[in-house]
């Protein structure tokens, strides 16, 4: 079954905001979150309002999904996870984020943020996923939910007021048969009411929570990074703050193990801030340093973005460029050698070969998995950054995608947010506002091109 169009006419009409400039329509308040983009999103009219499973990329196709080298192997409604004890909880869901993670026992599960909270599946099977049900939020129903895992915890926030940081230990998926209403082991509150991110670093123990409101500890961390001690994760306890960036829309942080040895052992934080990146070093996060802060040109909002494997390159997003930068309006990700964390090279354009506005990206065994709203999952190979002394514009090379949204690949915020590539074999998970969808790259692209980073 297909949507039908006229369903939409409206919301078609109010969309054509987005094509404008998208910084220069919404405040730097909306911007910060992600209210504006649901007022003024379409709808897919394409999208099967099915489940569908197991099509193979024919001919640039996958049913009614343009692709190249990526087969879909189920398709998962949004519609087809809202039955929880009997009683339809289904009131105009979308998702957002996702996160995925592998259990001891080898089970795979998919952790799916959505307007009313998180959706859990079970996808060993990835051609027939199985929903086990939802975890509600705890304030205002908002569409934006993200999760991140230390110690078998998924530690998810929300931009829903009053909604905390909620804690559920994930080994309770296992004995799951269908689907059930969970409830958070704890909650994180009020020391964060509500957030916008939230990173982990399972090295060592902790979670950082970005873009926050009202956070207490030794003082309010604003908007900036709150750290929060999740080495007993059914009582996580505040570390930290750095507010030197003001708001900080996402981050990562690692245990450094570059090529920068004056910083090799340090846990940093690489802060994408609207308007550049920093990096901070937490390892006593009551005493965060700042290392570098480092601007690029024709910012408009930095989102994120991702260490490569080595640490030699961070790969950045910017949400805002592909409808402020005049004629350059093709989606973009700025390169930085971060060979010197204390002397960061200017960035490096490299432009895709189509305009939707990029989001969430990770890293995986020499490639790059970016969920680019419009135009969807699209995977790079990372290979051509290290074939010259400095990268160059050259430097990232396509091979291969699947098109979440076919209706367009315009500069709007229609499509998917993010997707996660570490349950291996290939196998990429990826939320649309409209469903879950499980695809995998094909065994032949991914033995030509995936290579260990470290030893180049």
């Amino acid at each position: 079954m297909r949507r039908t169009p006229l369903r939409y006419l409206a919301l078609v009409a109010v969309s054509g905001l987005a094509l404008t400039n998208a910084v220069g329509v919404f405040s730097p308040d909306e911007l910060h979150e992600h209210d504006h983009k649901q007022q003024i999103r379409t709808p897919s009219l394409q999208i099967p309002t099915e489940t569908v499973r197991d099509v193979p990329c024919v001919d640039g196709f996958a049913d009614e999904f343009p692709c190249q080298n990526i087969d879909l192997l189920s398709f998962t409604p949004i519609t087809e996870s809202r039955l929880v004890d009997g009683v339809d909880r289904y009131t105009a869901v979308e998702y957002s984020d996702v996160w995925g993670w592998t259990s001891d026992s080898g089970e795979n599960y998919v952790i799916a943020g959505a307007t009313d909270g998180v959706k859990f599946f079970r996808v060993t099977d990835p051609s027939n996923p199985v929903y086990l049900g939802d975890l509600p939020n705890t304030g205002a129903p908002r569409i934006w939910h993200d999760i991140k895992i230390v110690n078998d915890h998924a530690f998810i926030v929300s931009e829903s007021y009053a909604h905390g940081m909620q804690v559920f230990d994930l080994t309770q998926l296992e004995a799951a048969t269908g689907p059930q209403l969970w409830l958070p082991d704890t909650n994180y509150l009020p020391q964060t009411t509500s957030a916008h991110n939230v990173a982990a670093n399972d090295d060592t123990d902790r979670v950082y929570i970005v873009g926050g409101g009202t956070s207490q500890g030794s003082g309010s961390c604003g908007n900036g990074l709150h750290i929060v001690d999740a080495s007993d994760p059914t009582a996580p306890a505040y570390a930290g703050c750095y507010r030197g960036d003001g708001y900080i829309h996402d981050t990562q942080c690692i245990v450094y193990d570059g090529p920068d040895t004056d910083h090799h052992g340090k846990e940093i934080c690489v802060n994408s801030s609207e308007t550049k990146i920093s990096v901070v070093d937490v390892t006593d996060p009551a005493n965060v340093e700042v290392i570098n802060k480092v601007a690029y040109t024709r910012p408009q909002y930095t989102h994120q973005g991702w260490f490569t494997e080595d640490r030699r390159f961070f790969l950045l997003g910017d949400e805002g460029d592909e409808n402020g930068n005049g004629d350059n309006d093709r989606t973009r990700t700025i390169i930085f050698d971060m060979s010197d964390l204390d002397a960061i090279a200017p960035g490096v354009d490299y432009w895709h070969d189509n305009t939707s506005i990029d989001h969430n990206m990770y890293t995986l065994s020499g490639l790059v998995y970016q969920s680019n709203y419009t135009s969807g999952l699209r995977v790079l190979s990372t290979a051509g950054l290290y074939d010259a002394e400095t990268p160059t514009s050259e430097g990232l090379e396509p091979i291969g995608y699947f098109d979440v949204y076919p209706d367009n690949d315009k500069p709007t915020f229609d499509g998917t947010w993010s997707n996660y590539p570490y349950f291996g074999d290939g196998v990429v998970a990826v939320t649309s506002y409209d469903g879950l969808f499980l695809v995998d790259v094909h065994d032949d692209v991914l033995a030509e091109h995936e290579f260990d980073a470290r030893t180049r």
